[in-house]
């Protein structure tokens, strides 16, 4: 989701990155993820009209669907888990990251093998890179670039993440910067992740290739595939979505790759509609 610049923004990010950070630090995993969902929540209630733009946009990939209202409000609760992951990342470690996360398919990912992950931005996306980087891979992420255009306080809060992410278990590289490294780390045999739906801070990196997502034409990357093609990798996707049951909180499943991108985004959103950061900007002039 984007929010613009505001002054109510600016104190929402002094509260979460300052007072907020110090208190989540000091509850027993995973709850600070779990609270960071009900604030989120809370925030769909008093922010009526983006509300309302997620789901007329929901509308036009699902039709009138009962379930809309419910999914709108996940939104922000994706959106959130996604914004406040490194919150979590030094509480997440290898004795505790069950309570966080359940991974399916980690089979379908072999050791030593270059390996390209393509994955729609849901959930905390940096949470299942971060556990593989606990169980021993050695894991890449390619991400967005900065963000411009932010006030004083944005960049502060930005600095605030940043610190909380050198805890993060894998290596980030800026999408926008020369991706030489990447390459490297895959003829060495690691694990790169890329999305394949669009770019954070409504800024897009890279080659794309227009496809039909639920039934709406939309530019997809092509990073990931010619990573792999460049490399000889093989390919698997990733989703990460909010769990039904009361634990873990997350789910995160691996599976191989069937070659047709926007048919496993269209089954991923499809799946777990609630979990997209991205419906906000589904829409002519957004992503469409």
């Amino acid at each position: 989701m984007i929010f613009g610049e505001s002054r109510a923004k600016d104190l929402y990010r002094r509260v979460v990155w300052g007072p907020a950070a110090i208190a989540m630090d000091a509850i027993p995993a995973p709850w600070e993820a779990a609270a960071v969902r009900v604030g989120a929540r809370l925030a769909a209630e008093v922010m009526p009209a983006t509300r309302e733009r997620i789901r007329r946009n929901m509308v036009r990939a699902f039709g009138s669907h009962p379930e809309i209202d419910r999914w709108s409000a996940e939104a922000f609760a994706a959106h959130a888990s996604n914004q406040y992951a490194p919150l979590s990342f030094r509480k997440c470690t290898t004795e505790t990251w069950r309570r966080y996360l359940g991974f399916e398919g980690l089979e379908h990912l072999e050791r030593g093998r270059a390996t390209v992950v393509i994955h729609p931005h849901m959930g905390p996306a940096q949470l299942p890179p971060h556990v593989l980087g606990l169980l021993g891979f050695t894991v890449h992420q390619i991400a967005g670039g900065r963000v411009g255009g932010l006030s004083a306080t944005g960049r502060w809060a930005a600095e605030q993440r940043a610190e909380h992410e050198r805890s993060l278990a894998a290596f980030l590289h800026d999408g926008a910067a020369y991706l030489r490294p990447v390459v490297r780390a895959l003829e060495a045999g690691e694990v790169v992740l890329t999305a394949c739906d669009a770019t954070g801070g409504d800024v897009e990196l890279g080659r794309r290739s227009r496809a039909t997502v639920l039934g709406q034409s939309m530019p997809i990357p092509i990073g990931g595939a010619k990573l792999a093609r460049m490399t000889g990798a093989r390919m698997l996707t990733l989703t990460c979505a909010r769990r039904r049951s009361a634990a873990p909180l997350f789910e995160a499943r691996l599976e191989p790759f069937d070659g047709d991108v926007a048919a496993f985004l269209t089954r991923a959103l499809t799946d777990h509609p609630g979990d997209w950061h991205f419906w906000d900007r589904f829409e002519p002039g957004g992503l469409l």
